[in-house]
């Protein structure tokens, strides 16, 4: 059965900006969706703005590093917002071109029958580095934290992030007992720089194979080295049509 992690890597790609010594700086995480018809490059909206005005933004794709530019749609960034932003790529033609041939992930909701035996949740973004190749390389690589984990619903914890139910998911983080792709155990590293990645839900038949992912939500930022927080599919969706957040 091929994969169904492999093919993320067409999907999802890291955000990154040159510093002064022209060295790549991981920002975040991207996500090419399609909505309604139209096709988007989704993120945190903290991913675009944390870098400052100094440093111009970029997209990663195979081999080649593509200029973000406005227009990008940005929620306002507090504490109970959605924390999401969009690059219509209807209004970027060069993007657009760049992207072509790149798979998108839905953004609707999965209303399909499939026999699994459990659910667990699947998180993928790029955490935060500087790298020591520069603008001259002809490719860059960045490896990304992929590792499946369980739901958090315990109710104290929303009220501890002021993070409302109604629009955040969050689910476990442990680096000492995160489980990587290949089912092995592993200490993994800080996931700061994985906001804007999604949140799957990854069901798994009787043989232990991931059947299928389904897009649940945007990765917005940890806590205490063992919460991460997710903004809901729903939310993303409603943000993008022009509906009211709350």
């Amino acid at each position: 059965m091929e994969s169904c992690l492999d093919p993320l890597f067409e999907s999802i790609f890291p955000i990154i900006f040159y510093d002064e010594k022209d060295l790549v700086n991981v920002a975040g995480t991207s996500i090419l969706v399609e909505h309604k018809g139209q096709n988007y490059l989704l993120t945190a909206a903290h991913v675009l703005k944390d870098p400052g005005s100094k440093y111009h933004l970029y997209v990663l794709l195979r081999g080649k590093a593509v200029h973000l530019h406005d227009p990008a749609f940005m929620s306002k960034i507090q504490k109970t917002d959605i924390d999401t932003a969009f690059f219509p790529l209807a209004f970027h033609p060069t993007l657009e071109t760049h992207l072509t041939g790149y798979k998108t992930i839905t953004l609707k909701e999965y209303d399909g029958d499939i026999t699994y035996s459990r659910e667990h949740y699947f998180v993928f973004g790029f955490p935060w580095r500087r790298a020591k190749f520069n603008r001259t390389d002809k490719e860059l690589n960045a490896r990304p934290l992929q590792y499946f984990t369980d739901i958090i619903d315990d109710s104290s914890l929303f009220s501890k992030y002021n993070r409302p139910k109604e629009s955040h998911i969050l689910v476990q983080y442990n680096p000492k007992t995160t489980t990587n792709r290949n089912k092995i155990k592993q200490l993994a590293p800080h996931p700061h720089g994985i906001s804007g990645g999604p949140l799957f839900k990854a069901l798994i038949n009787d043989r232990d194979e991931v059947i299928l992912l389904i897009l649940e939500g945007l990765l917005i930022e940890w806590k205490d080295s063992r919460v991460i927080v997710a903004t809901k599919k729903e939310k993303i969706r409603n943000f993008i049509d022009g509906k009211p957040l709350h």
